[in-house]
């Protein structure tokens, strides 16, 4: 039975999330495991820790029981455990992935909106870079649906790209989804550019039958926008890069499109550097 890990920090979009991740498991015949992590503040001094911090980690159980509870009621069908932590969320994912399965997905609260518009500096962003599982980030506003078209805005560039690439062949037929490939052609002027996508990408991708769209503009994110809305398509998947054009996606100047589509879980998948 798959496994999806959900992470929680108890806040009405960190429970849409959660709920969300248990949604998907019903479709999926997933398992769930919502994790909380914390940490405390670091204090050099002789003084006795105050209480109030002495009493977050009971603080933190009650409140995973509570939402336990909750979700053991919504839905019965699903095996659903909770554990509350000590540490950072992406080491505690870590080290629970080596002892245990490791998850499918990894789904978490999206808290950017036009209030919080440091959304590319937050936890979230660390998390869609860094973590090495599929990360799912479900918005505010989001109410599910069953999964039936996953877009994916690829950069073109096969480097890095071959685990996740093949993560999402498998997540596209595990949810038996279409799949569309959204690919920028940087130059009409080179003939050897037009309309080509990698081979090796191709090859990677081609059992999950997936079609292709090439697109032209040199606004991405409005163009990225208008495949969305175009295609109805159910999450966007990215793989973040640095220095990519993903990054220029989440800059103050280029939130818009996405905001107006704050509807559309966004699914990370990894680049891993190549070694020599």
């Amino acid at each position: 039975m798959s496994l999806i890990i959900t992470a929680t920090d108890f806040t009405p979009v960190a429970e849409t999330a959660v709920n969300y991740a248990c949604r998907l498991a019903m479709d999926l015949d997933a398992e769930i495991l919502v994790l909380h992590c914390y940490t405390f503040p670091v204090v050099f001094s002789d003084m006795p820790i105050p209480s109030p911090v002495n009493d977050m980690d009971r603080i933190a159980e009650d409140s995973m029981k509570a939402l336990l509870e909750r979700l053991h009621s919504a839905y019965p069908q699903v095996s659903i455990k909770g554990s509350v932590i000590y540490g950072d969320i992406q080491e505690a994912i870590d080290e629970f992935s080596e002892l245990n399965e490791s998850p499918v997905l990894v789904v978490i609260g999206n808290h950017y909106s036009v209030d919080n518009p440091a959304w590319h500096e937050s936890t979230l962003m660390d998390v869609f870079r860094h973590l090495r599982f599929p990360v799912l980030a479900i918005p505010a506003e989001t109410v599910y649906q069953k999964v039936k078209k996953i877009g994916f805005a690829y950069d073109n560039k096969y480097a890095g790209s071959s685990l996740a690439l093949i993560e999402l062949r498998e997540i596209v037929k595990l949810l038996n989804a279409e799949l569309h490939v959204f690919f920028d052609v940087p130059d009409l002027l080179v003939d050897e550019s037009f309309g080509k996508i990698n081979d090796a990408a191709l090859n990677i991708l081609s059992s999950a039958e997936p079609l292709y769209h090439v697109f032209y503009e040199k606004n991405i994110d409005e163009a990225i926008a208008g495949f969305i809305d175009k295609y109805n398509t159910d999450w966007l998947t990215i793989i973040p890069r640095k220095h990519s054009f993903f990054e220029r996606l989440f800059r103050k100047s280029h939130t818009l499109s996405l905001v107006n589509n704050s509807h559309l879980p966004i699914l990370a998948l990894h680049e891993v550097q190549e070694t020599r």
